[in-house]
């Protein structure tokens, strides 16, 4: 019974890691159409490469945090994602009329 929980636990992990991934991905796409392309008269940027750009730069901002446990906890991650994305996507919808 404990493998099977550990199983599902590691399954809904990566489920949650790859979603994560695909989103962020899309959400940095989608910003990157409203606000740079016709700001900067760039191309638009692809899923993939938005993905490519985020690890890029998630990966260079990364620092571990300082505070308290509950911080690192998948549930916090899962919140702090979702409202992450639903606020980014928000504000980036209003400023690109701006543009």
């Amino acid at each position: 019974m404990i493998f099977a929980t550990g199983f599902f636990m590691v399954v809904g992990f990566i489920t949650w890691v790859v979603t994560s991934t695909i989103v962020n991905g899309w959400v940095l796409s989608t910003l990157w159409g409203w606000l740079i392309v016709p700001t900067f008269h760039v191309q638009p940027l692809t899923i993939p490469a938005a993905i490519g750009l985020s690890l890029i730069a998630g990966y260079f901002t990364m620092q571990p945090s300082k505070k308290g446990q509950e911080e690192n906890s998948i549930s916090y991650l899962i919140i702090f994602g979702l409202v992450k994305w639903i606020f980014a996507l928000l504000i980036g919808y209003i400023v690109h009329f701006w543009i």
